[in-house]
């Protein structure tokens, strides 16, 4: 997943020990490689089109899932909640000063709506504040940085 050459090639030392951390944590996590398996249950009389599926994973199909999985989670009950998967959401980009804004619902079952909070031009990007990242944190969670970041911090 994480590519030794192009680690290396960096030549940011708090970067690169944050990508050998997950690495790491990966690799113990599934060692060589583990099997997932939908169970012999899954095809059942109610459910006679499944196919039941049976593979391996190993570090960096899990890496790259992982990766795909956080970089379009969102915290919408606030920087500490656990992040919830927001399809059609996840396509807004990052900014600083957004456009928009992700509100939870009242009643209680996470709904959320997407919420201009400015007027918009036609065709303008609706733009939503992924938190107050430096450019570490956006680099290795979402694969860019910002220039003149105000968070940017080294760590």
């Amino acid at each position: 997943f994480f590519q030794h050459d192009a680690v290396v090639d960096l030549q940011y030392a708090p970067l690169v020990a944050q990508i050998r951390k997950r690495s790491k944590f990966l690799v113990q996590l599934v060692g060589r490689g583990a099997t997932v398996d939908d169970g012999e249950n899954f095809v059942n009389a109610e459910h006679p089109d499944r196919r039941r599926v049976v593979m391996e994973v190993d570090a960096n199909a899990l890496g790259w899932a992982s990766a795909c999985a956080s970089s379009r989670a969102f915290k919408v009950r606030g920087p500490t909640s656990t992040p919830s998967m927001l399809p059609v959401i996840d396509v807004c980009n990052h900014s600083f000063t957004p456009s928009a804004t992700v509100r939870l619902l009242d009643g209680g079952d996470g709904d959320v709506e997407l919420v201009a909070t400015r007027e918009l031009d036609a065709g303008e990007a609706i733009e939503l504040n992924y938190g107050n990242l430096s450019n570490d944190e956006l680099l290795l969670d979402y694969g860019f940085i910002i220039e003149n970041n105000p968070y940017y911090v080294v760590k």
